[in-house]
């Protein structure tokens, strides 16, 4: 094979110039840069095995036969070159060689394949400066692999930041029932969303947008507590919780929107104490409990029946207990005084004539017709005009009593009398001296047997205590009939 020593020179100076002392060495030998800075082989060459060699056939360069992809003699002595030649403009060529590595471009702009119309290589050149690998489609570091090492590229394999990193959480976008959850995954050099479509149904109650517009449960009817189940009470009604003495009212409130719950809290038991409650809140009322007497639980002060005594000297009186209610009892014992009056019903009275102890001046007589109050006999008195025995046409019936002066007592007595009676009269005179009132009252005609009242304070020790009628007008007869006569003292007992 013949040398071309002018075209190996020339080479060479071409070398020598593109790689000076500024630029940084082309890794492709006997590569020049042109005035962009982009490393190529000059005019009339091309590469084999990362060279620079002439395309006449034959010719040798740098120790390496053009065309043989061999190495020459490394020891072969380079014709001198003029460094003063000028070169024309260099076009980057294709390279072949898988072993050839792609440089910096000399504006600072990262490399890409394009630069010199190869792809990315795997194979580091001899002539590679180190530096810290970056995803730029370089062998920085001139391991014999471009891009390589952990975080140069990204999660889907390619340079640059993903906008989405591989793996994080995603919506596909639709609203309500519609929002469908997914993650980000890679598609080619980026990522997407991989949440499914999803389709709006109907809108029902269920707390949920079916019809995925952004609203939930909208024109649907809800309950009281703004849910979709029926509610078991009212909010705001009346509610309680236990029972017996542990019960406590309370009202219902909702608990959420689907249920409510009731305010009360149960107080707690106690011991039942035998008193007609459920104290141990078990719904029975003093279980084991024994009734008293008076049908009560509760055990009596005094038995019932027991014999008892109220007041002293003329308030004293006798009695028994009895049942007050169902847990106590109470002594009946109660201070009467006897009737003063003798006879008081007329039943003792042996002729139609009125006798003692009852007196009477004239027209007096006991009825035994059956016109009595009680019992089978009654008196009658009659007042008539012109009697010369009565005062202005006055008549009565009246009887002695022994009293005690200056104590108060009370006249009673069942009267009826004729229609036309406008003065009946019932009272007491004083014993000694008849014309002294103590007490009396007047009233009118009685059609039915009523009961009269007065009361009157003895002055003395004795009092006649009467029950009589004037004439009625135009001085025309009137007629009583009295029965059932009492006179009692009053008394004030503690």
């Amino acid at each position: 094979m013949t040398k071309t020593p002018a075209l190996v020179a020339s080479i060479v100076m071409l070398a020598l110039t593109a790689c000076g002392a500024d630029e940084p060495a082309c890794a492709t030998r006997n590569a020049v840069r042109d005035e962009d800075g982009v490393c190529g082989c000059p005019d009339g060459t091309h590469i084999e095995v990362s060279t620079c060699v002439s395309d006449a056939p034959g010719s040798v360069v740098d120790g390496q036969a053009a065309g043989d992809g061999k190495r020459a003699d490394a020891g072969t002595k380079k014709p001198a070159i003029d460094s003063g030649t000028k070169y024309p403009s260099l076009a980057p060529e294709p390279l072949e060689d898988a072993g050839s590595v792609q440089q910096p471009r000399k504006d600072g702009a990262a490399a890409s394949p394009d630069d010199l119309g190869t792809k990315p290589v795997s194979d580091a050149s001899p002539d590679c400066i180190p530096t810290t690998e970056v995803c730029d489609y370089m062998d920085n570091d001139c391991d014999g692999q471009v891009d390589n090492g952990k975080g140069v590229k990204n999660e889907c394999g390619a340079c640059g930041d993903l906008e989405h990193p591989k793996g994080e959480s995603c919506s596909n976008g639709g609203q309500g029932l519609c929002s469908k959850p997914g993650v980000y995954v890679c598609m080619g050099e980026a990522t997407i969303c991989n949440a499914p479509p999803a389709s709006p149904s109907n809108e029902v109650c269920d707390n949920i947008d079916n019809d995925c517009d952004g609203m939930v449960d909208e024109g649907i009817s809800k309950n009281e507590c703004m849910g979709c189940k029926p509610l078991t009470a009212s909010p705001g009604s009346a509610c309680s919780d236990g029972e017996g003495e542990c019960e406590v009212a309370g009202k219902w409130e909702c608990m959420g929107t689907e249920s409510v719950v009731c305010t009360a809290k149960a107080k707690a038991p106690t011991k039942e104490s035998c008193d007609q409650k459920d104290n141990d809140c078990n719904g029975m009322v003093d279980e084991g409990c024994v009734r008293n007497a008076c049908g009560g639980w509760m055990r009596l002060a005094h038995d019932k029946g027991t014999a008892c005594t109220s007041g002293e000297g003329a308030c004293a009186a006798a009695g028994t207990y009895v049942c007050m209610g169902t847990d106590s009892t109470v002594c009946n014992a109660k201070v009467t005084f006897p009737n003063l009056i003798r006879d008081p019903g007329f039943e003792e009275q042996s002729s139609f004539v009125v006798s003692a102890p009852w007196t009477n001046f004239m027209g007096a007589q006991i009825e035994t017709s059956g016109s009595a109050h009680s019992g089978k006999n009654n008196a009658s008195v009659t007042s008539m005009p012109g009697n010369s025995t009565s005062v202005a046409g006055w008549n009565d019936i009246f009887q002695r009593i022994q009293i005690e002066p200056n104590a108060r007592y009370k006249l009673q007595a069942w009267v009826k009398t004729s229609a036309n009676t406008d003065d009946l009269k019932i009272g007491a005179r004083d014993g000694a001296n008849w014309m002294l009132e103590l007490g009396n009252r007047v009233y009118g005609a009685q059609a039915n047997y009523t009961l009269l009242s007065t009361e009157f304070v003895a002055s003395s020790s004795s009092a006649d205590v009467y029950i009589g009628l004037h004439e009625g007008p135009g001085g025309a007869a009137t007629t009583l009939q009295v029965d059932d006569v009492v006179v009692v003292r009053q008394q004030i007992c503690p």
